[in-house]
């Protein structure tokens, strides 16, 4: 939801080429990717988590969330300040 707040007011756009794509049928449909994506990529760490590269994917998977969350924030706080 944060994502596509943060795009539809124009503070940053999708660098994912696949949800640009689905961003441009609709917000319902980058939603539902979204989704699905996520719990597809999810899945699969999950059943290789035994794995080692499968907990490496994911300690790079969560880092990444984290840097996009902050720049999220960041976002949100310029469209609060905007009013």
């Amino acid at each position: 939801m944060l994502t596509l707040a943060v795009v539809m007011a124009g503070l940053a756009i999708e660098a994912n080429p696949i949800m640009a794509a689905a961003l441009d049928r609709g917000p319902a449909v980058f939603l539902m990717s979204k989704v699905l994506l996520v719990s597809v990529g999810i899945g699969v760490l999950w059943r290789c988590r035994r794995n080692k590269l499968a907990g490496l994917g994911t300690a790079v998977v969560f880092l990444t969330y984290v840097g996009i969350s902050l720049i999220h924030v960041q976002s949100v706080q310029a469209l609060i300040a905007a009013g």
